[in-house]
């Protein structure tokens, strides 16, 4: 399952074969579902361990730099 912006879901056809394909939702009412859930699954879940740092601040970091908008990025050339 992929969340884009609260506005997309790409939910798998087949939950045990990702290689059957994914319906993309675009409906408000259908994508708040699977959106609340991971949301609720994210919170209940047991903290994240980083094996060099131990245990990542409350605050879910990871969660936070992984929502925030990005600029969007610059095209390069190609090197020859």
């Amino acid at each position: 399952m992929v969340i884009v912006d609260r506005q997309i879901a790409l939910l798998p056809v087949q939950p045990d074969d990702p290689r059957a394909g994914a319906l993309e939702v675009r409906s408000p009412s259908i994508v708040t579902g699977p959106h609340t859930l991971f949301e609720q699954v994210w919170e209940n879940g047991p903290p994240s361990v980083n094996k060099h740092h131990g245990t990542t601040p409350a605050a879910h970091p990871q969660k936070e730099s992984s929502c925030k908008e990005q600029p969007p990025a610059t095209p390069t050339r190609p090197q020859h």
